[in-house]
Protein backbone atom coordinates (compact mmCIF):
# COMPACT_ATOMS: atom_id res chain seq x y z
CA UNK A 1 0.00 0.00 0.00
CA UNK A 2 1.51 3.37 -0.97
CA UNK A 3 2.58 5.59 1.92
CA UNK A 4 0.16 8.37 0.88
CA UNK A 5 -2.77 5.93 0.95
CA UNK A 6 -1.70 4.66 4.38
CA UNK A 7 -1.64 8.23 5.71
CA UNK A 8 -5.10 8.94 4.34
CA UNK A 9 -6.43 5.71 5.86
CA UNK A 10 -4.74 6.45 9.20
CA UNK A 11 -6.12 9.97 9.47
CA UNK A 12 -9.57 8.82 8.34
CA UNK A 13 -9.69 6.15 11.05
CA UNK A 14 -8.28 8.58 13.59
CA UNK A 15 -10.99 11.12 12.70
CA UNK A 16 -13.70 8.47 13.08
CA UNK A 17 -12.24 7.50 16.46
CA UNK A 18 -12.28 11.13 17.66
CA UNK A 19 -15.86 11.64 16.48
CA UNK A 20 -17.04 8.43 18.18
CA UNK A 21 -15.12 9.35 21.33
CA UNK A 22 -17.22 12.52 21.48
CA UNK A 23 -20.57 11.17 20.25
CA UNK A 24 -20.83 8.00 22.37
CA UNK A 25 -20.34 9.67 25.80
CA UNK A 26 -22.66 12.51 24.73
CA UNK A 27 -25.31 9.98 23.68
CA UNK A 28 -24.93 8.09 26.95
CA UNK A 29 -25.29 11.38 28.84
CA UNK A 30 -28.62 11.98 27.10
CA UNK A 31 -27.67 14.43 24.37
CA UNK A 32 -29.37 14.32 20.96
CA UNK A 33 -29.68 16.54 17.90
CA UNK A 34 -33.14 18.13 18.00
CA UNK A 35 -35.46 19.08 15.12
CA UNK A 36 -33.60 22.40 14.70
CA UNK A 37 -30.23 20.60 14.50
CA UNK A 38 -29.20 21.87 17.92
CA UNK A 39 -27.61 19.62 20.52
CA UNK A 40 -29.99 19.13 23.44
CA UNK A 41 -30.52 16.70 26.30
CA UNK A 42 -33.44 14.31 26.11
CA UNK A 43 -36.52 14.14 28.35
CA UNK A 44 -39.31 11.70 29.11
CA UNK A 45 -43.06 11.21 29.60
CA UNK A 46 -44.78 9.61 32.57
CA UNK A 47 -48.50 8.75 32.41
CA UNK A 48 -50.41 7.73 35.54
CA UNK A 49 -53.22 5.66 34.04
CA UNK A 50 -56.51 4.91 35.82
CA UNK A 51 -57.04 1.69 33.88
CA UNK A 52 -54.82 -1.16 32.72
CA UNK A 53 -54.88 -2.78 29.30
CA UNK A 54 -54.38 0.50 27.40
CA UNK A 55 -52.84 1.27 24.03
CA UNK A 56 -50.50 4.26 24.08
CA UNK A 57 -49.65 6.12 20.88
CA UNK A 58 -46.88 8.66 20.48
CA UNK A 59 -47.12 10.84 17.35
CA UNK A 60 -49.51 8.31 15.84
CA UNK A 61 -47.26 5.29 16.47
CA UNK A 62 -48.24 2.53 18.89
CA UNK A 63 -45.62 2.76 21.62
CA UNK A 64 -46.89 0.29 24.20
CA UNK A 65 -49.82 -1.82 25.32
CA UNK A 66 -49.98 -1.82 29.10
CA UNK A 67 -50.59 -5.19 30.72
CA UNK A 68 -53.24 -6.10 33.24
CA UNK A 69 -50.79 -5.71 36.12
CA UNK A 70 -49.47 -2.29 35.13
CA UNK A 71 -51.42 0.97 34.99
CA UNK A 72 -48.57 3.39 34.32
CA UNK A 73 -46.35 4.25 31.39
CA UNK A 74 -42.88 5.80 31.17
CA UNK A 75 -40.76 6.46 28.13
CA UNK A 76 -37.38 8.17 28.12
CA UNK A 77 -34.80 9.39 25.58
CA UNK A 78 -37.28 11.71 23.84
CA UNK A 79 -35.95 14.69 21.93
CA UNK A 80 -37.26 18.07 23.15
CA UNK A 81 -40.38 18.99 21.14
CA UNK A 82 -44.18 18.66 21.27
CA UNK A 83 -45.56 15.13 21.11
CA UNK A 84 -49.09 13.97 20.38
CA UNK A 85 -50.10 11.37 22.99
CA UNK A 86 -53.20 9.17 22.68
CA UNK A 87 -54.37 6.65 25.25
CA UNK A 88 -57.03 4.25 23.94
CA UNK A 89 -58.90 1.22 25.19
CA UNK A 90 -61.69 -0.82 23.65
CA UNK A 91 -65.09 0.36 24.86
CA UNK A 92 -63.73 3.63 26.29
CA UNK A 93 -63.49 7.19 25.01
CA UNK A 94 -59.89 7.96 23.98
CA UNK A 95 -57.77 10.56 25.75
CA UNK A 96 -55.44 12.76 23.73
CA UNK A 97 -52.97 15.48 24.67
CA UNK A 98 -50.17 17.57 23.19
CA UNK A 99 -47.25 17.38 25.62
CA UNK A 100 -44.07 19.41 25.44
CA UNK A 101 -40.86 17.56 26.26
CA UNK A 102 -38.12 19.71 27.75
CA UNK A 103 -34.45 18.97 28.24
CA UNK A 104 -33.57 16.72 31.15
CA UNK A 105 -37.15 16.76 32.47
CA UNK A 106 -40.00 14.24 32.77
CA UNK A 107 -43.39 15.55 31.63
CA UNK A 108 -46.32 14.18 33.65
CA UNK A 109 -49.96 13.64 32.76
CA UNK A 110 -52.88 11.75 34.26
CA UNK A 111 -55.25 10.56 31.53
CA UNK A 112 -58.85 9.60 32.21
CA UNK A 113 -60.92 7.16 30.19
CA UNK A 114 -64.67 6.76 30.60
CA UNK A 115 -66.73 3.88 29.28
CA UNK A 116 -68.75 4.69 26.18
CA UNK A 117 -71.73 2.84 27.64
CA UNK A 118 -72.00 3.39 31.38
CA UNK A 119 -74.68 1.23 32.93
CA UNK A 120 -76.89 2.53 35.71
CA UNK A 121 -78.59 0.71 38.58
CA UNK A 122 -82.12 2.02 39.29
CA UNK A 123 -82.72 3.50 42.72
CA UNK A 124 -86.30 3.41 43.99
CA UNK A 125 -87.92 5.06 47.00
CA UNK A 126 -84.66 6.10 48.63
CA UNK A 127 -85.52 9.08 50.79
CA UNK A 128 -81.90 9.97 51.59
CA UNK A 129 -80.92 10.24 47.93
CA UNK A 130 -84.04 12.19 46.99
CA UNK A 131 -83.35 14.63 49.83
CA UNK A 132 -79.83 15.12 48.48
CA UNK A 133 -81.28 16.15 45.13
CA UNK A 134 -83.78 18.48 46.80
CA UNK A 135 -81.24 20.02 49.17
CA UNK A 136 -78.01 19.57 47.25
CA UNK A 137 -75.24 22.09 47.61
CA UNK A 138 -76.00 24.86 45.14
CA UNK A 139 -73.08 27.08 46.15
CA UNK A 140 -71.06 28.58 43.33
CA UNK A 141 -67.78 27.49 44.97
CA UNK A 142 -66.48 23.95 45.55
CA UNK A 143 -63.22 23.26 47.37
CA UNK A 144 -60.91 20.27 47.49
CA UNK A 145 -58.99 21.12 50.65
CA UNK A 146 -56.82 18.03 50.51
CA UNK A 147 -55.31 19.15 47.20
CA UNK A 148 -55.63 22.94 47.66
CA UNK A 149 -57.88 23.44 44.64
CA UNK A 150 -61.17 25.24 44.30
CA UNK A 151 -63.59 25.49 41.39
CA UNK A 152 -66.31 28.09 41.05
CA UNK A 153 -69.15 29.01 38.72
CA UNK A 154 -69.25 32.58 37.51
CA UNK A 155 -71.32 34.01 34.62
CA UNK A 156 -71.43 30.80 32.61
CA UNK A 157 -67.80 29.97 33.35
CA UNK A 158 -66.11 27.31 35.45
CA UNK A 159 -62.91 28.69 36.95
CA UNK A 160 -60.27 26.57 38.67
CA UNK A 161 -57.88 28.09 41.20
CA UNK A 162 -54.75 26.72 42.84
CA UNK A 163 -54.82 27.95 46.45
CA UNK A 164 -51.38 27.11 47.77
CA UNK A 165 -49.03 29.27 45.71
CA UNK A 166 -45.95 28.14 43.76
CA UNK A 167 -44.97 25.67 42.59
CA UNK A 168 -48.07 24.95 40.53
CA UNK A 169 -49.09 21.35 39.80
CA UNK A 170 -48.42 20.27 36.24
CA UNK A 171 -52.10 20.57 35.26
CA UNK A 172 -52.23 24.30 36.10
CA UNK A 173 -50.64 26.78 33.69
CA UNK A 174 -51.37 29.66 36.06
CA UNK A 175 -52.87 30.10 39.51
CA UNK A 176 -56.39 30.77 38.20
CA UNK A 177 -57.77 29.70 34.85
CA UNK A 178 -61.08 29.41 33.01
CA UNK A 179 -61.59 25.76 32.14
CA UNK A 180 -65.11 25.91 30.67
CA UNK A 181 -67.47 28.52 29.27
CA UNK A 182 -71.01 28.28 27.89
CA UNK A 183 -74.06 30.41 27.15
CA UNK A 184 -76.28 27.63 28.53
CA UNK A 185 -77.11 26.88 32.15
CA UNK A 186 -74.60 24.97 34.25
CA UNK A 187 -76.97 23.07 36.54
CA UNK A 188 -74.36 21.48 38.75
CA UNK A 189 -70.61 20.98 39.02
CA UNK A 190 -68.36 18.98 41.32
CA UNK A 191 -64.94 17.42 41.51
CA UNK A 192 -64.85 14.00 39.87
CA UNK A 193 -64.86 11.23 42.52
CA UNK A 194 -61.34 10.65 43.90
CA UNK A 195 -59.79 13.10 41.41
CA UNK A 196 -58.74 16.71 41.98
CA UNK A 197 -57.83 17.35 38.33
CA UNK A 198 -61.26 16.51 36.85
CA UNK A 199 -64.61 18.29 37.06
CA UNK A 200 -68.11 16.89 36.49
CA UNK A 201 -70.64 19.21 34.82
CA UNK A 202 -74.41 18.88 34.45
CA UNK A 203 -75.45 20.85 31.37
CA UNK A 204 -78.66 21.14 29.39
CA UNK A 205 -79.04 17.53 28.22
CA UNK A 206 -75.98 15.73 29.50
CA UNK A 207 -73.43 15.14 32.23
CA UNK A 208 -69.77 15.39 31.28
CA UNK A 209 -66.27 15.04 32.72
CA UNK A 210 -63.75 17.79 31.98
CA UNK A 211 -60.07 17.96 32.88
CA UNK A 212 -58.37 21.01 34.37
CA UNK A 213 -55.18 20.31 32.42
CA UNK A 214 -55.23 22.76 29.51
CA UNK A 215 -52.10 21.64 27.67
CA UNK A 216 -53.26 21.29 24.09
CA UNK A 217 -57.03 20.78 24.28
CA UNK A 218 -58.96 19.86 27.42
CA UNK A 219 -60.46 16.41 27.18
CA UNK A 220 -64.25 16.51 27.54
CA UNK A 221 -65.99 13.14 27.78
CA UNK A 222 -69.69 12.27 28.17
CA UNK A 223 -70.87 10.43 31.26
CA UNK A 224 -74.60 10.48 30.48
CA UNK A 225 -76.89 11.98 27.85
CA UNK A 226 -80.61 12.37 28.47
CA UNK A 227 -83.44 14.88 28.69
CA UNK A 228 -82.83 17.04 31.76
CA UNK A 229 -80.23 15.27 33.91
CA UNK A 230 -78.74 16.30 37.23
CA UNK A 231 -76.43 14.50 39.64
CA UNK A 232 -75.32 14.29 43.26
CA UNK A 233 -72.30 12.70 44.91
CA UNK A 234 -72.83 10.87 48.20
CA UNK A 235 -69.62 9.46 49.71
CA UNK A 236 -68.07 9.16 46.23
CA UNK A 237 -71.15 7.35 44.90
CA UNK A 238 -72.58 8.95 41.77
CA UNK A 239 -76.35 9.31 41.37
CA UNK A 240 -78.18 10.71 38.35
CA UNK A 241 -81.75 11.97 38.19
CA UNK A 242 -83.37 12.44 34.80
CA UNK A 243 -87.06 13.34 34.78
CA UNK A 244 -88.62 10.87 37.25
CA UNK A 245 -85.85 8.25 37.17
CA UNK A 246 -82.95 8.02 39.64
CA UNK A 247 -80.08 5.60 39.21
CA UNK A 248 -76.56 4.98 40.44
CA UNK A 249 -73.64 4.66 38.06
CA UNK A 250 -70.11 3.45 38.67
CA UNK A 251 -67.39 5.61 37.13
Amino acid sequence: MPQKTRKILFWSLFSVFIVLAIIIPAYQAGYRIDQNFNIAQVGGIFLALPENGNQIYLDGKLEKETGYFSASFYIENLKPKNYSVIVAKDGYWPWTKQLEIKENMVTEAKPFLLKKNIEGKPVENNEEIMNEFLNRDSFALKTNNKNNIEIRKENGKIIARWKKGPPLPYYFSKEEQIIFQTINEIKNFEFFPKRSDLVVLALRNGIFALEIDGRGLRNFQPIYKGFDPDFVLIENKFYIRDQNAVFEIKL
